[in-house]
Formats: C-alpha cells, structure tokens, sequence
C-alpha cells in the first residue's frame, strides 16, 4: 500500500514536469520565496546542531543546497514517513515541496544559463546486487542524474565518485568518498560549484590589515576590504545589521549579517534568518569592510541530521522502499564545502554523499545610510534569488582560519 502510494506521487510529479498533468497554479514568485525560507532555515538548524554537537562554532560552514540536493534523491526512493521527516527537515510546506525542490535544482545544476556561475551534477551508484525499481530508474531520469551499475567494494568506484567531484568543482573538493565502499548498496552524490564576480568589487589597493574581534575574546589582524558608499540592499535593527552584495549575474548574492556592538555566538543570530533569506531589505547608502576569508572543511552530517530528527524515519525497515525490494539504511553523509571571498568575488564548491547499504550491512523610499563593519564574528548566505536556494550559509567567527 505504502509502496503503490509512492509510486503514484513519482508518477503524478513526472507527468507534472512534463505538461501532461495540470496541478494547481501557485506563482513563482511564491515557490522561490518558499524555498528560499526553507533552505536558509534548514541551514541555520543544521549549524547550530552541529556547533551544539561538536562544541566547537569558530567557522562553521555548509552548504543547504547540496544537501537538500543529495536528499532529493534520496525521496525519490523514500518510504511515506521518511518522505514526510525530509518535508520537516526541510522546512517544505506550503507551495514549495520535496518534488519542486528536485526539478529546480535539477535546474540549477544542468545549467539554467550556459553562462551561469553554478554547475555540479547528481549520480546515483546502485551495486549489482541491488535491482533498482523502474520508477525510480524513470525518476531519475527525469532529472538526468547520471545512474550506474557497479560493484561499490570495487575501490575503482570510490575513486570513479572522488574524480567525479574533483572535476565538478574545478579541484576545490578532491574527494568525498574517503574510504573504499564495502558490501552492496546504493550511493547518492550531489556536488556544486559557484564561481562569480561581486558587481561592484573591492580595490586590492584599498585592503589593509586591522582588528578583527574573536567570538572567545580577544583581536586578530586581518585583511580587511574596503569600498566607499554605494547604494546597496540593507538593513539594520538594534545591533544587528545586514547587506546584500550583488554578484556579475543577475539572481546571485551574498548577504552578511553583523551585530556592531560586540562579537556574536552563532545562536544569537537566529532573530536575523530573515535577512539571510534576502527578506526585510531596502535601499541603503553602504560603505563597507569585509574580511577576505577562505575556508575548506568537512565531515559527516548524519549524527546532526538525526539531531534534527531524521534518525527514527531512517532507521525504519521501508525507508527506501522505493528503491529496491533489498532492504537499504542510510549509514553516513559525507559533507565538504570550500569557499573563497576576496576583492575579486567568489568562487565556492560543496559536495554531499548519501551512502546507504543494505540494512544487514554494517550501519521605493528615501536612500537611508549604513556603515556596515565586519569586525566581528558574521554570518553569511549565498543566495540564488532565481529558485530561492541557499547555496551556502555560514558563520566566521576567526578569517584568519583557513579549516
């Protein structure tokens, strides 16, 4: 029952895609909105339990797009309560949901504008023991995830995902998978890469060395950026100001939040999500400093996720049910980021493995002014304004850490 009920949701949502089924119309601009205060939401949630969890927040970055990529794959193979606990993780109700989510960043990864900054790929590596169902193999096709047939213990497809990776995002991320798979299963994989100019950008010339203060206390030197006044999306309430930096094309942005008054945890930012969703903002006169800042980092987010509530749906013995009638869990997702801000723009990669063996395997107004300051510890999120997707979120609380 459970199972013929996933199926007709694949199958209403292929036919959607495809013109053949009319659903009710909501507009774009609702879905983009929709989604982009799902993603920057899910991110902000799953930061702080990572901080929670590791104790550790100093910089703390992620990408809520590449995962909620990987685990759009995952849906399509979801049984209904596993399909239900990725809407709640996600924040998707209302007019964005699970199968909107999948065809957009379909979208975004193929390549909306063959001159867009994003590009990356989804692919799925089913093992030969495994029999993938046809309405999953159709599914996938429908969004042209790149599907293949192996044998996972082979250490060549570990390798074959890592290069995979490697070349998507240019080098930035050289391996997701670290270790060589064992037993059979299936492998999900979603990697992003986003490389853009700032429309206005910073003079190298102007950048100078100054105090940057630390969340645990005390300063740091760092190369600080500088730019005269320009008329910038802003806003500011009590200590809290945000700025929305434009990117070369059009639909692409990177907001920062600071509090001015003094250096921020990471939980004290939670008042500020709607700003890093792009909401609230108006015109203002900004002059700005802006740490250069570059971080490469890591690690498995299951244990986070599970924090977050995905543990009991996933552990159940049909939770990817639509996959194959061999019972398969999700063991580990791996999760890498890597990002670059300088005077030029940025150029920024995440990768996300969803790895689930089978289960008996191991487991217009007046122009207001701001002098926004980064000196102290900042959020920030790049945004696609296009589809409403958060591409990274993250928290700097030291930019002379490189890790």
């Amino acid at each position: 029952m459970i199972e013929t009920s996933r199926r007709e949701v694949l199958a209403i949502g292929a036919l959607a895609a495809m013109g053949l089924l009319s659903l009710p119309r909501v507009s774009k601009s609702e879905i983009v909105a929709d989604f982009s205060a799902a993603s920057t939401r899910f991110g902000l949630d799953l930061l702080n339990e990572i901080a929670k969890q590791s104790g550790v927040e100093t910089n703390l970055v992620i990408s809520p797009a590449s995962i909620m990529a990987a685990f759009s794959l995952v849906d399509i193979g979801a049984g209904t309560e596993l399909h239900a606990v990725l809407g709640k993780l996600f924040h998707l109700d209302g007019a964005a949901d699970l199968n909107g989510l999948r065809r957009s960043l379909a979208a975004l990864i193929l390549g909306r504008d063959s001159n867009g900054p994003v590009s990356g790929f989804d692919a799925v590596y089913v093992d030969k023991a495994i029999v993938l169902k046809q309405t999953a193999a159709k599914a996938f096709k429908a969004i042209d995830a790149r599907v293949e047939s192996r044998h996972l213990a082979d250490p060549d497809v570990a390798k074959e995902i890592n290069a995979l990776v490697k070349k998507a995002t240019r080098g930035a991320i050289q391996s997701i998978i670290e270790a060589p798979l064992t037993g059979s299963g299936i492998v999900l994989v979603n990697a992003l890469y986003f490389k853009d100019v700032w429309r206005h950008g910073f003079s190298v010339g102007a950048t100078q060395s100054a105090d940057f203060h630390l969340a645990a206390g005390g300063r740091r030197q760092a190369p600080m950026m500088h730019a005269d006044a320009r008329l910038l999306s802003a806003a500011e309430k009590g200590a809290f100001a945000a700025v929305k930096l434009p990117y070369r094309m059009d639909g692409y942005s990177l907001i920062l939040v600071v509090n001015r008054e003094k250096p921020a945890q990471l939980a004290e930012f939670a008042p500020c999500a709607g700003w890093l969703a792009g909401v609230g903002l108006e015109d203002y006169n900004v002059t700005l400093s802006l740490p250069r800042f570059s971080f490469k980092g890591g690690g498995d987010v299951l244990t986070a996720l599970d924090g977050l509530g995905l543990a009991p749906a996933r552990s159940q013995p049909g939770a990817l049910a639509g996959f194959s009638d061999t019972p398969l869990q999700i063991a580990a997702v791996p999760h890498k980021v890597a990002i670059v801000v300088d005077e030029g723009g940025t150029t920024a990669a995440a990768a996300t493995g969803v790895i689930a063996p089978t289960a008996s395997a191991p487991p217009s107004v007046s122009v207001q002014s701001l002098d926004f300051v980064a000196d102290k510890p900042f959020m920030f999120a790049l945004h696609d304004d296009n589809i409403g997707s958060t591409l990274m979120v993250g928290y700097v609380g030291d930019p002379a850490k490189t890790s």
